[in-house]
């Protein structure tokens, strides 16, 4: 459905306004375990994904919020 750099330019433009430094996932902290997270959580990367691609189209805030990291709602 997406490629590996569509999902790592979500990643990185999710990056920009919000901070996972203390993201905590499986044993591990910050970029890593964000990473590790949306790897593991195809459904939560998908939203990112969709997310991101909304944002670049200009598509309404409303209508395009990023999805809450479990640790940090």
């Amino acid at each position: 459905m997406f490629n590996i750099t569509t999902e790592r330019f979500a990643i990185e433009h999710y990056m920009e306004t919000h901070q996972v430094e203390d993201f905590v996932y499986d044993g591990l902290v910050g970029l890593i375990a964000f990473d590790m997270y949306c790897t593991d959580h195809p459904e939560f990367m998908l939203e990112l994904v969709c997310t991101h691609l909304d944002k670049l189209s200009g598509i309404a805030p409303a209508d395009s919020e990023w999805p809450q990291l479990p640790n940090l709602v």
